[in-house]
């Protein structure tokens, strides 16, 4: 069940943090939670969720103190951690966001519910800190 919600350990919901809505020139953000799913990992650099942070980057988490997905995305995403778009990345409709503090960084992209209310997914996390993209906002 790759798209199974998983809880935010230090809430006990399945948010990790908000973005609200963000537009400019040619771009658009819409508000959403920020959710991180169970997940697959379908190879080197290609996959999602907690099962593709575990099988990448389970070293950068051991170093930082986690053991699992959850603990490590909780960490790194805070209120206030700043929020990046890369518009070169871009693809078909999916923006491609990136929270990053001074933990590491997390790779977002928008998807819809069963209702078509958007929010954020977590495709990876890991402990790259430098900034790449435009800062347009910041997580609530």
């Amino acid at each position: 069940m790759p798209n199974r919600l998983l809880l935010n350990p230090t809430t006990n919901n399945h948010s990790f943090g908000e973005i609200v809505e963000m537009s400019g020139r040619g771009w658009h953000l819409p508000a959403g939670i920020i959710v991180l799913k169970s997940g697959r990992h379908k190879g080197p650099h290609r996959g999602f969720g907690a099962a593709h942070i575990m099988a990448e980057h389970v070293k950068e988490m051991a170093v930082a103190g986690h053991s699992t997905a959850e603990d490590y995305v909780a960490w790194i995403i805070q209120p206030g951690t700043p929020i990046y778009c890369e518009f070169d990345r871009m693809r078909g409709g999916q923006r491609v966001a990136v929270v990053r503090s001074r933990r590491g960084k997390v790779i977002l992209e928008v998807d819809r519910n069963e209702l078509g209310q958007p929010y954020y997914s977590v495709i990876t996390a890991y402990s790259d800190t430098k900034a790449h993209g435009t800062r347009v906002g910041t997580v609530r």
